[in-house]
């Protein structure tokens, strides 16, 4: 079987000579937060931690499944990361037409952007869980409806309380 990685920036921060080190504490237990979807063939979770010198820091936690010609990649994004994407939960943004929808929303309390590419069948769903904490599901084969409804198998509270601090 074979599965994609997508870990967001990670490459273009180490060129830019950011610090990695060695899965801590943090990752450890953000790792044991992703649960694996029912069905679905999950691989075990990454994580890297970063520092930069000009003061960021990032931790990105994720997993990769598979269901048939469905993939997901699952991830926690915590740090000077999460705090940048935090620009696409303006309220009311929507843009759609024929090949892409781009729109936010609420959905069970929490901001949610999503991108979806509808002629590929791909995109991502991005959740506000704290000021520096995002989940994100970048997915394949499916749409985004389908997408949300596995997203939402995820416990979102407990992920907010999960992530208050880092």
């Amino acid at each position: 079987m074979k599965m994609k990685k997508i870990l967001v920036g990670a490459t273009a921060l180490m060129s830019a000579g950011a610090i990695l080190w060695a899965q801590g504490g943090d990752t450890k237990a953000l790792c044991g937060a992703l649960k694996p979807f029912a069905g679905w063939q999950t691989e075990q979770c990454d994580a890297i931690e970063m520092a930069d010198p000009m003061g960021g820091d990032m931790i990105i936690v994720s997993q990769v499944s598979v269901k048939g010609d469905r993939t997901v990649n699952l991830s926690i994004v915590t740090g000077t990361r999460a705090q940048m994407a935090q620009g696409q939960f303006q309220r009311g943004f929507a843009l759609e037409n024929d090949r892409t929808l781009m729109k936010t929303m609420q959905v069970d309390g929490f901001p949610l952007a999503v991108t979806y590419d509808k002629t590929r069948k791909q995109g991502g769903l991005t959740v506000q869980l704290a000021p520096r904490a995002i989940l994100v599901l970048t997915f394949e084969g499916m749409d985004w409806k389908e997408a949300l409804d596995l997203l939402k198998r995820e416990d979102w509270k407990a992920l907010q309380k999960r992530v208050e601090g880092l």
